[in-house]
């Protein structure tokens, strides 16, 4: 990383959220890229068009290359030096101005950070994106095409992390939670129900934060597709269930900050698959944050509109 230091105005640093996983479970990771030097600098595309904005790489301790999610498109919420926004847009093309530091997030609006695991992995839950790596020892890096011609590809620092087989209960909640993640795009009601039975079972296991962030992801895509109003039908029950039950038992979710957000999040999209306005979820969503006082942070408030 200091030979980067040296040789590139650009130091990309990533981060994980743990650096243990239990097989299967999600692996989550954002980063930074910031403009260490004293003239502008640019993120851009380098070749034809279609040409990946950067790529990364994971490997075993062996030095064999494992399969995994490339970073094909990226957000970029520009900091200045004085930690004020400046956009937040895209960072394909951005100058990166002295003392910058842009951000990087995920396609999506609902978690600021990728699951490595994604569509890709030596092993296969069954459903749609839900492969996952086997046990064992990793390394995570990413680079980025750098200068005004894109000359120059910039390596992030490296990620050391590890998976592991579940044990005990974790064993037989993840032979519960594999079946969760074998879902299809029109199983929403199975996959609904598993989710409930899950948590009854298994509230405090690990897999929790994966299976709300996967589940509100998938309400989030069946709440935003034309067409799906039979499959929504088909889920009424199992729903009114499932929200019910995340209501009542909310309490059991709030020591982590990814669970609670994972529990608000499936209830406000699955309300609005129950038909409720979306200007009327949020004042669920909010008098229930409010009521129960939960501990939520500036990032959950802006997701939900909170203002205070």
């Amino acid at each position: 990383m200091i030979i980067l230091l040296i040789i590139s105005l650009i130091e990309i640093n990533i981060y994980s959220n743990k650096d243990t996983y239990l097989i299967g479970e999600d692996i989550l990771v954002w980063w930074e890229i910031v403009n260490r030097g004293k003239e502008v600098d640019y993120i851009k595309l380098k070749g034809p068009a279609l040409k990946l904005l950067n790529d990364c790489k994971i490997w075993d301790i062996d030095g064999n290359k494992v399969e995994h999610m490339r970073i094909s498109d990226v957000k970029g919420v520009i900091i200045d030096r004085e930690n004020k926004i400046k956009n937040n847009k895209r960072a394909y093309g951005r100058e990166i101005e002295p003392g910058d530091t842009i951000f990087g997030v995920s396609k999506s609006d609902l978690f600021r950070d990728m699951n490595l695991i994604g569509f890709f992995g030596s092993l296969h839950f069954g459903g749609i994106a839900t492969s996952y790596i086997e046990s064992g020892e990793y390394f995570y890096c990413m680079f980025y095409w750098t200068g005004k011609d894109a000359s120059n590809k910039v390596w992030s620092d490296t990620l050391h992390f590890f998976i592991i087989e579940p044990t005990g209960v974790e064993k037989e909640a993840f032979n519960l939670y594999k079946e969760f993640k074998k879902y299809k795009l029109n199983d929403g009601n199975a996959l609904v129900q598993y989710a409930f039975n899950f948590l009854e079972k298994y509230p405090e296991s690990i897999y929790v934060s994966s299976l709300f962030r996967n589940l509100s992801i998938y309400l989030s895509v069946i709440n935003g597709m034309k067409g799906y109003e039979d499959i929504k039908e088909n889920m009424y029950i199992s729903t009114v269930k499932f929200v019910n039950y995340l209501e009542k038992n909310i309490d059991k979710f709030i020591i982590e900050e990814r669970k609670l957000k994972g529990v608000l999040i499936c209830i406000m999209y699955s309300k609005l698959i129950l038909g409720v306005s979306k200007e009327e979820v949020k004042k669920e969503v909010n008098n229930l944050i409010t009521n129960l006082k939960l501990p939520v942070d500036n990032d959950i408030k802006e997701f939900f509109g909170i203002n205070n």
